[in-house]
């Protein structure tokens, strides 16, 4: 049995932190995850994003190059990815 819609609501609300961009707010979850961020025939050269994940659609506005808030801490929006299903939403971030 998988989750509903309501409660994945529950759970971000629950136990994620509160995601601001502009006058929309979210909860969601914040971690950190190694990316490539240049490859090349042999060598590989790797990067910490921010990744904030939250359930898709309830952060109004969001775009690449946006900031969103999160506590005191601003991050710029780099690229935006459905998860699995489309449910919820991968935003990689950088420090804004």
């Amino acid at each position: 049995m998988g989750f509903r819609q309501v409660d994945l609501a529950a759970l971000f609300r629950d136990t994620g932190l509160l995601l601001t961009l502009g006058p929309s707010s979210t909860y969601g979850f914040v971690d950190r995850v190694g990316v490539a961020a240049v490859s090349g025939v042999g060598t590989a050269v790797g990067a910490l994003r921010i990744r904030l994940t939250i359930e898709t659609g309830t952060l109004t506005g969001l775009v690449a190059g946006a900031l969103v808030t999160v506590g005191t801490t601003s991050y710029r929006v780099r690229e935006i990815h459905a998860v699995g299903d489309g449910a919820t939403t991968e935003i990689l971030c950088e420090r804004g």
